[in-house]
Order: structure tokens, then C-alpha cells, then sequence
């Protein structure tokens, strides 16, 4: 079996999803939302692009529980306030067989000062890199921000 042809092998994964070939983009932060943690018509068609190269799956990276600790501004926002729609919509654009994942995340100290509080599990003081802690409540409280 060539390169090539191991590549275009449909690849089972433990928790069952089958993926039509081995061929993913990674998680990256690609920052196109609107500002306001919702997908946009630029990042629907970024992903469809991606499934129409033949990609299996493509994750989606830095999607945040809670509008208070972005990465960056442009990070997606899943929680109960989101709208479901342009999620739905977002999730479309994994067509020709592509899987669209979201990676779950926390800034912590890469959170952006100007429009988020840089916290974290523990606090950090190091050169371009400090945070905050979050307290054991604010800890337990990020999984229920998570709609």
C-alpha cells in the first residue's frame, strides 16, 4: 500500500465515528467570528472550502465556554447564550463527508488583556505570560458555562 493510498483509508475511531480517509486539519485559533463569539459566513465558507479538498476532519480551535476569558477576539463562544443557528449553519459547512469538531478551550494566561481577564488554574507571573488564579468556585462553575 503506497503513501497515497494509506491516506484515502477510512479510519474507525474508538468512539465509533468512522472518517472517510486519514486527512485532518488541526485544531488553530482561525479567529473569524464576529466579534461577539458567533461563527460567521467567512469561517462557514474557510470550512467548506477545507471539505471540499477532501478533508476528513477540520476542528475548530479555541471555542470558548465563556465570553470572559477569549484567546483572541474573533474566538468562537459556546455556551447558553450562543445561537444555536449560526452553529447549525456552521456545522453544514463540514460537507462532502467532512466532520467538523470543536475544540473546547481556556485562554488562561493567552487570554487577550484588552478584552478578557487573563486567569487561570493557578496564577503565572512569567516574562510576557501572567495570569490570575481562578478560585475553586470559578473553576467549578466553566463546564455549566458550557451549554
Amino acid at each position: 500500500m503506497t503513501f497515497q493510498t494509506a491516506l484515502a483509508q477510512p479510519l474507525r475511531l474508538p468512539c465509533g465515528v468512522v472518517l472517510k480517509n486519514r486527512i485532518a486539519k488541526s485544531a488553530m485559533s482561525d479567529s473569524l467570528g464576529d466579534g461577539c463569539g458567533a461563527p460567521t459566513r467567512l469561517q462557514r465558507n474557510l470550512y467548506r472550502r477545507w471539505a471540499a479538498g477532501g478533508v476528513a476532519l477540520s476542528i475548530i480551535g479555541e471555542v470558548q465556554g465563556t465570553a470572559k476569558y477569549p484567546e483572541k477576539p474573533g474566538n468562537l463562544v459556546l455556551n447558553s447564550h450562543s445561537d444555536p443557528d449560526a452553529f447549525r449553519y456552521l456545522a453544514r459547512a463540514g460537507s462532502n463527508g467532512s466532520s467538523l469538531w470543536l475544540q473546547l478551550g481556556h485562554a488562561g494566561a493567552m487570554a487577550d488583556a484588552p478584552i478578557s481577564e487573563a486567569k487561570g488554574p493557578s496564577a503565572l507571573d512569567l516574562p510576557g505570560l501572567t495570569c490570575g488564579e481562578l478560585s475553586v468556585a470559578e473553576i467549578k462553575a466553566l463546564p455549566e458555562e458550557i451549554a
